[in-house]
């Protein structure tokens, strides 16, 4: 009867092997999980890092555009203050009448190329027209 209560089966068969076969596989499957663990880790950690490295590059590319910008920017209004100022000065009559209107000719060219799609240039060219005629 005690024989009955060591082999863990009612019917009192011996299933020594079957045991073995599944701490094997209860300690594979330990060392897989342990290693599946790692593995999906290690690659979500290297996708991780390309997202930031993408990040960081769009975040440099938008503040070299923003700084390429800011200077366009600062540069066209120098410029155009330049002009402005050339053609609000009356210039003292040491110049030739011909230099002055291709001064302002020029001066309108360049207002006219740069800004065309911000400003209404035609009060300038009826200024120049006066001066001409």
């Amino acid at each position: 009867m005690s024989d009955a209560y060591e082999n863990d089966e009612p019917h009192g068969r011996n299933t020594g092997a079957k045991k073995d076969i599944w701490t094997k596989l209860s300690a594979i499957g330990g060392v897989s999980t342990a290693v599946m663990v790692a593995l999906i880790g290690s690659i979500g950690s290297c996708v991780l890092k390309d997202q930031q490295v993408q990040s960081n590059r769009v975040q440099l590319y938008t503040e070299l555009m923003s700084k390429r910008e800011d200077s366009e920017n600062a540069l066209r209004k120098d410029m155009f203050k330049q002009i402005l100022i050339s053609f609000l000065t009356e210039e003292a009559g040491g110049e030739c009448t011909l230099t002055r209107i291709d001064k302002m000719l020029l001066n309108l060219e360049l207002i006219s190329r740069n800004f065309h799609e911000t400003l209404d240039i035609r009060p300038l060219f009826f200024h120049v027209l006066q001066k001409i005629v």
